[in-house]
C-alpha cells in the first residue's frame, strides 16, 4: 500500500520532543534527524486525520522497537478501541524506555482481514529518539587569573556551555560571550585582566540535547596562588564609560591576565593533551609602524629561552587587540614556558628574552590519560535503602581536576553496555603512604533497585587536559545475598503411579517398597496316573 502516513513524525510529537542537530553517524538517513528526551516516559499520539487515509480501519496497532541501530523487535501492541486518551486528549501509545540511549520506532498497523501494513520485513524507522535522562558533569578549578573546566555528557549540547561571572558581593551573573568564531569547547579555559588583589566568582554551566543543565560549583579568581595579570582595563566586565555589561571581559577567549603581550608576575598554566597546540597572543600597544611579525621563545627547563617560531603579520596601528596564533610542536611531554616579542613595521622590538627571564604563560603538555583501576568490589547486606557496594580504586595522573572521579553501573559489559552514574566528580581520597603518586578512593553505594541484581562497575577520571582514563572492574557484581528457603506443602501421587500408602493427615504417599518383577506363566505339570499294584496290602498295626 503506497502513500501510508507517517504517524510518528507529526507537528504534535516534534513539538514536544526537543529537536537537534542529526546525531553522528546519521548520514545513512539524513532525513530522520534524531530527537532528545528527558524522560523514558514518551506518548504517541495518533492523528484521526493520518488515520481517515487508511484503505480501511485498523483494528490493532503495534509499535516496533530498534536499539543502536538493531533490528525492530514487537513492543506495545493495542487494540484500536483500547487505544489509552494522552494528556494532549488524543489517542495514542504509551511507550517506556527500560534504559537511555538510541530508539527507532515504526508502526504496523493490523487490518480485520489479518493482514498487516507494513509487513515484518519491510519495517522502516519512522522517529529516532535519544533518551537522555542524566545530567552533564562538570568540574572547574580556578588556575592563576582564570578557570579551566571540563563537561562530560554523551549527548552534550554544542552550543551548551555557558561561563558566568560576577564581582564579590553581586547577585547578579554575567555570560561570558567568547570571541572569535565558534562557542566555548567543552574542555576550555579563560582568564581575565585583573588587578592586584582584585576577584571575580566563576561558575560553569552545561546543557546537553535533551534540556538538562548542570551549574558548576562557584570558586574564586585568582585562584590559590593568588596571581594576577597586569592591568589593561580595570573592570573586568568593561564597564568604564560604556556602561555594558554582556561583553564581558574585553580580552578574548583564551586569553592572559594582561594578554601575551605583556608579563604576570606569575604566569597562569594551560594544559593541552597534544604535542601539537597554538600560542594564543595579543598585540596591546603597537606604533604607527603596526606589527609585521610575532617571535615565540620557548624554555623547557624555565631557565634558558630558544627561538621557536615567527608568525609573519601585517597589522595597521588601528588593528590592535587580534588574536593571533602561533603554531607549536613539542617534542615531548612536560612544562613549557612561553613568551611573545612583537616586531613593529619599522623593524624595531624588545631584545630576545635573557636567561631566567619569566615566562608570559606555562602550558603543561599532558597526551596521558589518567590510571584508573578498580581494585575491590564488597558487597555487604546494607539496609531499607539497599545492599550496600563498597568500591575501592586506585588513581594516579599529575594533573587530576578538582573532582575528578566518576562511577558507574551496567548490567552488561562491553561495547554496548548502557552506563549509569552511581556517583559523578568524586573528590575524595584516603591518605596513601604506600605510593603517594596514586591517589586511593572508596566509595559506598547503596542499591536501590530491587530488581537489580547484578552489574558491572566503570571508573572513569579526567584530568586537566581534557584526558579521561577508564577501566571496567573484570568481575560481575552481584548483590543478591539471600539463600532461596523453601517448606514441603503436600506430597501426591503422580498420575498414573500405583497405589501408595496414605499417611496420617489424608496424605497419599507412594509406597517405597519395590513392586516383585513379572514371571511368565509356567505350564501345569500333569499328575501321572494312578497304577493299581498285584502286592497285597499291608494291613494297620494294632
Amino acid at each position: 500500500m503506497r502513500g501510508r502516513p507517517r504517524l510518528l513524525l507529526i507537528a504534535g510529537l516534534a513539538g514536544l520532543l526537543l529537536a537537534a542537530a542529526p546525531a553522528p553517524g546519521q548520514d545513512r538517513e539524513p532525513e530522520l534527524e534524531a530527537r532528545y528526551w528527558p524522560r523514558r516516559q514518551l506518548n504517541f499520539p495518533l492523528i484521526a486525520e493520518n488515520l481517515a487515509r487508511l484503505p480501511e480501519e485498523p483494528t490493532e496497532f503495534r509499535l516496533y522497537v530498534a536499539t543502536n541501530r538493531g533490528p525492530f523487535k514487537l513492543g506495545p501492541q493495542i487494540k484500536a478501541g483500547r487505544l489509552p486518551v494522552l494528556p494532549s486528549g488524543k489517542k495514542g501509545i504509551p511507550f517506556e524506555a527500560d534504559r537511555d540511549g538510541e530508539y527507532e520506532f515504526a508502526v504496523q498497523f493490523v487490518y480485520p482481514s489479518g493482514s498487516v501494513e507494513p509487513r515484518d520485513d519491510k519495517l522502516q524507522a519512522e522517529m529516532r529518539v535519544v533518551f537522555d535522562t542524566v545530567p552533564p558533569t562538570v568540574s572547574v578549578a580556578a588556575v592563576g587569573n582564570g578557570v579551566e573546566w571540563n563537561a562530560a555528557d554523551e549527548n552534550l549540547d554544542p552550543d551548551g556551555i555557558t561561563l558566568q561571572g560576577r564581582l564579590p558581593g553581586e547577585s547578579r551573573w554575567t555570560a561570558v560571550t567568547p570571541r572569535g568564531a565558534g562557542a566555548f569547547a567543552a574542555s576550555d579555559r579563560y582568564a581575565w585582566q585583573l588587578k592586584p588583589g582584585q576577584q571575580l566568582d566563576v561558575r560553569l554551566i552545561a546543557k546537553d540535547r535533551a534540556g538538562h543543565e548542570s551549574t558548576s560549583r562557584v570558586v574564586r579568581v585568582p585562584g590559590a596562588d593568588g596571581s594576577a595579570g597586569l592591568v589593561r582595563n580595570p573592570d573586568p566586565f568593561n564597564r568604564e564609560g560604556t556602561g555594558r555589561t554582556s561583553d564581558w571581559p574585553p580580552s578574548g577567549s583564551g586569553g592572559t591576565g594582561g594578554g601575551l603581550g605583556s608579563r604576570s608576575p606569575q604566569a597562569p598554566i594551560y594544559y593541552v593533551n597534544s604535542l601539537n597546540f597554538n600560542v594564543e597572543t595579543t598585540i596591546n600597544r603597537m606604533g604607527r609602524s603596526g606589527v609585521k611579525a610575532a617571535h615565540l621563545f620557548v624554555s623547557k627547563d624555565q631557565r634558558t629561552w630558544k627561538a621557536a617560531g615567527k608568525k609573519d603579520l601585517d597589522l595597521k596601528a588601528d588593528d590592535r587587540d587580534q588574536n593571533i596564533s602561533i603554531p607549536y610542536e613539542a617534542a615531548d611531554k612536560g612544562l613549557f614556558g612561553f613568551i611573545v616579542i612583537p616586531e613593529s613595521g619599522a623593524g624595531r622590538r624588545a631584545p630576545d628574552p635573557v636567561p631566567d627571564a619569566p615566562a608570559m604563560v606555562l602550558v603543561d603538555v599532558d597526551p596521558d590519560p589518567p590510571r584508573v583501576k578498580i581494585t575491590s568490589v564488597e558487597v555487604l547486606p546494607g539496609d531499607a535503602r539497599g545492599p550496600r557496594v563498597d568500591i575501592t580504586y586506585e588513581v594516579a595522573d599529575r594533573n587530576l581536576m578538582a573532582k575528578p572521579v566518576s562511577l558507574e553501573w551496567s548490567v552488561a559489559a562491553g561495547s554496548g553496555a548502557q552506563w549509569q552514574p552511581i556517583a559523578l566528580q568524586i573528590d575524595g581520597f584516603l591518605p596513601n603512604r604506600a605510593d603517594p603518586d596514586v591517589k586511593v578512593g572508596r566509595y559506598s553505594w547503596y542499591v536501590p533497585d530491587e530488581k537489580v541484581w547484578h552489574f558491572f562497575v566503570r571508573i572513569r577520571a579526567t584530568d586537566k587536559a581534557a584526558n579521561t582514563g577508564e577501566s571496567v572492574y573484570e568481575k560481575e557484581v552481584l548483590v543478591d545475598l539471600e539463600k532461596p528457603e523453601a517448606a514441603i506443602k503436600a506430597v501426591q501421587t503422580q498420575p498414573g503411579a500405583g497405589p501408595g500408602t496414605v499417611r496420617p493427615g489424608g496424605v497419599s504417599v507412594p509406597s517405597r517398597r519395590p513392586a516383585a518383577p513379572l514371571e511368565p506363566t509356567r505350564p501345569a505339570i500333569p499328575t501321572p496316573p494312578t497304577v493299581p499294584s498285584d502286592r497285597p496290602e499291608v494291613p494297620p498295626l494294632p
